[in-house]
């Protein structure tokens, strides 16, 4: 396959809400009393952790066509050595953009907001339709 880089890109995403319960309660109907117990609904959670999935498939699909791509969580990033020509792609939230940024050097990290309608992002200037052009 021919890339248009011989850079690696490094893709960081983290777990969903959604993941995280089912990593607690070991099945989603022991999630959804907890959640409801407390007055939510699994139904947000639920969403949310689509919309994520999608982009990070999208995303993953995106930089496949540009370069090597290796797709780590961000549980791992601290232990990670990254390489002096890698490029980093985030998807997730503020805090996910600055933990990446305490274990980098010079390498460039591109942030990207997977929901403007539910997140702010003031570190997240990127949406999934400008990726590739911003690799690039």
């Amino acid at each position: 396959m021919s890339y248009i880089t011989k850079r690696k890109i490094i893709l960081v995403t983290r777990r969903t809400r959604a993941d995280e319960l089912l990593m607690r309660f070991n099945n989603m109907m022991q999630a959804t009393f907890y959640v409801e117990k407390m007055g939510g609904s699994i139904d947000e959670y639920v969403e949310e952790s689509n919309v994520y999935k999608d982009v990070v498939a999208a995303a993953l699909d995106q930089l496949q066509s540009l370069a090597r791509v290796q797709q780590i969580d961000r549980e791992y990033v601290a232990n990670f050595i990254f390489g002096e020509d890698d490029i980093v792609v985030a998807i997730g939230q503020d805090g996910l953009v600055a933990n990446i940024l305490k274990y980098l050097d010079h390498q460039p990290l591109i942030a990207v907001n997977p929901d403007p309608a539910r997140y702010d992002g003031v570190l997240l200037p990127f949406r999934l339709p400008d990726l590739a052009s911003v690799v690039k």
